[in-house]
């Protein structure tokens, strides 16, 4: 039997504050924890659970169409919706590397130089790889992954008819714990990746809204037990080399986060201000054009920051100007982006 076509989404502004709060996690918390250097690594180890909550609630965003959307409507959607506004961005990152490289002179944090630029980079950029030779542009690794766990939900619905819901989570998890101590030849980080990030998007599918109280507990609390294990022992840190590429540790850490939060938020009404609207509506074209921003942070405070003794104030001027910074620049590229995609037809 072919899979009901999905009709328009109930709106749950509960799960759009928690996606732009997510969003603003990423961009301003995580990414500025890494790349500005402004924080020990016990809260950049910590605070790295922003992906599993973004696949949580991807999944909790299924959970609530009105069926399940059809493999080609779906894939076409993402296409729309993920690739194409990709490939608005790419050429303005490409022009701004050209400008950087002729006009710009380069600092040690900031070298760029496209004449340095192969083939296999200028591949690897449009197929949404990540690139080395740009400063800070290790995020584009999310766009594969996210399709790839997306585009397979109406199959995998298809499996859930049959299967518990629990099972299919438990065999996701057995996949990634068989697969950590094994060293791929190719492609380790995709391939490993995949089993991790499904199983938030399933059990965001399955369970958001629709878990016992009880059942939250329990999985939390072994989970964070377990987490707090790893940490006092040092295994979880850096808890990024158990990120790239995502293994059991890394499920069970997020595990643990998403039960927490769920646990909070289940009880916590969030407000959904103008700001949070921005940032949950503009906030896949934040992710992309941030690169933008961070250089701007950067010039602004390269000369300067050292000077400010406490961590946390260090931290508190980059997550502001990151704030601000991005919001701003998204009224831009957000309309940019809309336009260049009205007179493609899309």
């Amino acid at each position: 039997m072919e899979p009901t076509a999905q009709l328009p989404p109930q709106r749950d502004r509960q799960l759009d504050a928690l996606r732009a709060l997510a969003m603003i996690h990423i961009v301003c918390v995580v990414h500025v924890l890494y790349w500005y250097d402004a924080g020990g690594e016990l809260a950049r180890s910590a605070l790295l659970f922003e992906m599993p909550c973004i696949f949580v609630i991807a999944g909790a965003a299924q959970s609530l169409g009105r069926g399940v959307p059809r493999l080609k409507r779906l894939v076409a959607s993402r296409v729309r919706r993920v690739l194409l506004p990709f490939y608005v961005f790419l050429p303005a990152l490409y022009l701004w590397l050209a400008f950087m490289t002729f006009f710009v002179p380069p600092t040690v944090e900031h070298h760029i130089d496209i004449r340095q630029f192969g083939l296999a980079d200028v591949v690897r950029t449009a197929l949404t790889c990540c690139c080395d030779k740009i400063p800070n542009y290790g995020y584009p690794w999310f766009i594969s992954c996210y399709l790839a766990v997306t585009c397979s939900f109406p199959l995998q619905a298809r499996l859930l008819r049959r299967v518990p819901g629990w099972a299919w989570l438990a065999a996701n998890a057995a996949v990634v714990g068989l697969l950590t101590p094994v060293r791929l030849p190719f492609l380790e980080n995709e391939i490993k990746n995949l089993p991790v990030y499904n199983f938030f998007f399933i059990a965001g599918y399955l369970y958001y809204r629709n878990i016992k109280k009880e059942a939250l507990l329990a999985v939390g609390a072994v989970c964070t037990a377990l987490t707090v294990w790893w940490f006092v022992d040092g295994v979880a840190m850096p808890m990024q080399g158990h990120k790239f590429p995502a293994d059991i540790y890394f499920l069970v850490f997020g595990t643990a986060w998403v039960c927490m939060l769920a646990l909070v938020f289940s009880r916590v009404s969030l407000p959904y201000p103008p700001l949070l609207r921005a940032w949950n509506e503009r906030g896949y074209n934040i992710y992309l054009w941030q690169i933008f921003s961070a250089y701007a942070v950067f010039r602004i405070t390269h000369l300067w920051i050292g000077s400010v003794s406490s961590a946390a104030a260090r931290f508190a001027v980059y997550f502001l100007l990151t704030f601000v910074f991005n919001t701003l620049l998204s009224r831009f590229t957000y309309a940019a982006e809309r336009k260049v995609l009205a007179r493609l037809g899309v």
